[in-house]
């Protein structure tokens, strides 16, 4: 799941990047790019531009999305 992989590395201070979520080869390059701008669009995941390097953007998790994945974590964890 791209959205675990993206928050995953968010929570260890290494933000992905595009290319840094292709490399994680998750699936064909035009699928993973498919899928993200699916995330994007749907407002789950934000590219924020890297200030030093605008042709860089960092790939984050939705505050909202965050918060909706950790109450299912909750309730699995109950199981």
């Amino acid at each position: 799941m791209l959205i675990v992989e993206i928050g995953y590395h968010e929570e260890q201070g290494r933000p992905l990047t595009i290319k840094g979520l292709l490399l994680l080869e998750l699936g064909a390059p035009a699928t993973v790019r498919r899928r993200l701008q699916r995330l994007v669009d749907m407002g789950l995941v934000h590219k924020r531009p890297v200030s030093h390097d605008r042709r860089i953007c960092h790939l984050e998790v939705d505050p909202a999305t965050r918060v909706r994945f950790a109450k299912y974590l909750k309730l699995i964890l109950r199981l």
